[in-house]
Formats: structure tokens, sequence, C-alpha cells
């Protein structure tokens, strides 16, 4: 083939994708999940700065979860929560990360946890599908979700593994349609480079002075 017409051919199809993605509201979905995230941190910061001021020293309370809590219960706390609906926001075990002797080291450990309890996610997920009862009461509880990953697919699942969109719903929706587990692979991998970036930004903007 001529490069050129596959240059073309590639240009367009990702022109095509865009305005597709545009027309389902990806974008918008996306949007509303990083100003969610942006009245989240609001909230947060504004709890840090007026428990810090009145009732709370906050340094103190990271500085016990560091000194005084043992890793392997942390990791194991945060597999489950990786795994269960990210109960825990991820980015406090970035912050958490940053105070030990190797953070970047620390920082690895987190973000493979957080792979391997996607590809759990996924695979608690096509279990339900074998009990009908259960997978019923799911895919109504997760109605919305399932709706997105049907029109998105692995788009979805990469954005949810950058982005503040609720990953480990994401993933259970996929495992749920039997989203094909190669393609699945390699896009929850962006899972992994997703704890890089932010820990470069938190680092570098929260200091606690233990």
């Amino acid at each position: 083939m001529n490069p050129n017409k596959r240059r073309r051919g590639i240009f367009e199809t990702m022109r095509l994708r865009y305005f597709y993605l545009q027309k389902t509201g990806f974008y918008r979905e996306v949007g509303k999940s990083f100003l969610r995230l942006g009245i989240i941190v609001i909230v947060i910061a504004a709890i840090y700065w007026f428990a810090g001021t009145r009732w709370l020293d906050i340094d103190e309370v990271f500085n016990y979860m560091v000194h005084s809590i043992q890793r392997v219960y942390v990791f194991g706390l945060f597999f489950l929560t990786e795994t269960f609906l990210n109960i825990i926001p991820t980015d406090l075990y970035i912050i958490w990360s940053e105070e030990f002797e190797s953070p970047w080291r620390c920082l690895t450990i987190l973000a493979v946890l957080s792979y391997i309890a996607s590809l759990t996610t996924y695979g608690l997920a096509r279990l339900v599908r074998k009990i009908k009862r259960i997978n019923n009461y799911f895919t109504n509880r997760f109605e919305k979700h399932i709706k997105n990953s049907k029109k998105w697919g692995g788009w979805l699942i990469g954005t949810a593994a950058m982005t503040p969109l609720p990953y480990s719903i994401t993933v259970f929706s996929m495992g749920l349609l039997k989203y094909p587990f190669k393609q699945f692979l390699i896009w929850s991998s962006l899972r992994i480079p997703r704890f890089y970036i932010y820990a470069y930004i938190l680092y570098s903007t929260i200091n606690l002075n233990f």
C-alpha cells in the first residue's frame, strides 16, 4: 500500500473516532469527572486548612500512617480498595508513598498492585456473569456504566485508568460485558504510568513535613 494512502487512512480513522466520541458524549463525561475532581480537591483543601488551623495536625496524621502502620497492611488495604470500587482515593496512597526512603519503589509497588487489582476485578465480574441473580443485580446497578462501556470500549478503559473516571466500576462493567481479555490487558496497562504522572505532580506540590 502507498505510504501516503496508509497515512491518510490512519488520520481518517482518528478523525472519525474523534467525532464519534464527541457525538456520543465521551468528552463531556470526561469533563464532568474532572469537574468532580476539582470540587473534591477544593473541599479536601478546605478541610485540610480548617482542620490544620483549628484542631487537627494533618502532618501528624500522615506521620502516624507512615511510621506507625506497617506498609504491608497499607498495601493490603490499597489492593482491596482498588479491587472494590476505589473507596479510598488513590492519590492519598501516592502522597503516603512520598515520605519513604525509596518513594518511587513504593510507588511502583502501588502501580503494580493497582494493575493486578484491575485484573482481579475483571475476573470477579466474569464470575458474576455465571450467577444469574447476582448478574442481574449488578447489571441494573451499573446500567449507566455498562451502556458507556458498550459505546466506548477500550477508550473508556484507558481514559478511566488515567483520569478521575471511576476505574474499578469501568473494569467491572467490562468484565460483565466479556470485553476481550487481551485487549483489556493492553488498555488497563495505562493504569501504571498514571501513578508516575500523578506522583510527579503531587510530590512537587504537596510537602508534608514529617
